[in-house]
């Protein structure tokens, strides 16, 4: 009786590691799938950005075009600096 409480509470211990290690494997795969998906986010708002800046300047352009004066306004947003995992 004695072996076999041993031997159940052992395939219990060793279950329990296994399961941490795992989920600590899946939490990080997520962490860092996280952190790929902010940067593409980022990377596309930045894209956008500058589309629009370039139409804002094409107006701007056009607008002040007659006078041969060309103005072009850049509105530069500060980037939070990201954390690492």
């Amino acid at each position: 009786m004695l072996v076999l409480k041993t031997n159940t509470t052992l395939l219990y211990k060793d279950l329990f590691e296994w399961w941490n290690e795992e989920t600590e494997y899946i939490f990080r795969r997520i962490r860092k799938s996280a952190a790929l998906a902010r940067g593409y986010n980022r990377l596309s708002l930045e894209r956008l950005s500058e589309d629009r800046l370039t139409m804002q300047a094409e107006r701007e352009r056009r607008k002040n075009g007659r006078n041969g004066n060309i103005v072009l306004r850049f509105n530069f947003k500060k980037v939070p600096k990201r954390r690492t995992i």
